[in-house]
């Protein structure tokens, strides 16, 4: 539920001229974080921003400066392209019963899905030419062409709270009993969904727990692999018990445990969450 503001360059700056916290504008505390910590693994932070761009940068061979690929935006955009216009289309068949609100459809969490494939506002963010954008608007707005170089990039919490659109439930298993949680997700490169529950407080979200498990074989379309064992012990019947597992499709054994794999129900799993990352 955090992330970081990645600080880039076409030309060396000089120490004195980067990116420190009063840089940061007004906007962006309170409408997309809370606060900012510059205290944060630089290697690790520049390894979680190349992750997210993998697909369409090159790296020089000393890792301080990276090139895009030709096409660039388009191969970044291709997936959330797909999911906005999936989500455009089923905009487009609700009736109007469903738009007036007197037929079940959440307008408003299908609205903020459509804007979030757009624009993640709640994803990594590049500081460049003396402005913050999100990652989606920069590749969107910036010219790609020639080499980036990466400097001091201060860590980020991206959590201000849950969205308004945003339901919350009551996580309760044997060893867990915690009201105001919530999904957060996103994809890894291969196209795996990894799904974790994290706590909803007043500056910001504590991560609880992982749903989802790793296995090395693929699971069928539609369906997670659950954790359910360890701490884990009783997520599957809770998860059941909010619909948002609706089948349990079949058992993987992975070292001394069994792996449920089971189906899930989109509309629940979007009705409780926000996306983490990409």
């Amino acid at each position: 539920m955090h992330s970081r503001i990645i600080e880039l360059s076409k030309d060396p700056i000089l120490k004195n001229e980067r990116m420190c916290e009063s840089s940061v504008p007004d906007w962006f505390y309170h409408s997309i974080a809370d606060y900012t910590d510059a205290d944060t693994d630089r290697d690790h932070d520049i390894k979680w921003f190349l992750d997210a761009v993998a697909r369409v940068v090159d790296v020089a061979e000393d890792g301080k400066s990276f090139t895009f690929k030709p096409k660039a935006k388009q191969k970044y955009f291709e997936r959330q392209y797909h999911a906005f216009l999936d989500k455009a289309c089923e905009l487009t068949g609700i009736s109007l019963d469903a738009f007036v609100g007197e037929a079940k459809y959440d307008i408003g969490m299908a609205m903020y899905k459509l804007n979030e494939h757009y624009q993640d506002k709640f994803s990594l963010y590049v500081y460049f030419n003396d402005e913050m954008k999100s990652l989606d608007e920069w590749i969107r707005e910036t010219d790609l062409s020639g080499s980036f170089l990466f400097w001091r990039n201060p860590g980020l919490s991206l959590l201000r709270g849950a969205p308004s659109i945003m339901e919350l439930f009551h996580l309760k298993t044997p060893y867990l009993d915690c009201p105001q949680c919530f999904f957060y997700n996103s994809r890894a490169l291969s196209g795996t969904l990894y799904i974790g529950i994290a706590k909803q407080e007043p500056e910001g979200a504590e991560p609880l727990m992982d749903v989802t498990a790793n296995l090395s074989d693929e699971v069928p379309l539609g369906c997670i692999a659950v954790k359910d064992y360890s701490e884990n012990t009783g997520l599957l019947a809770f998860l059941k018990s909010i619909g948002f597992i609706t089948e349990v499709v079949e058992k993987r054994r992975s070292g001394y445990v069994e792996i449920p794999i089971c189906r899930y129900d989109k509309a629940v799993l979007e009705r409780y969450s926000r996306t983490a990352g990409r």
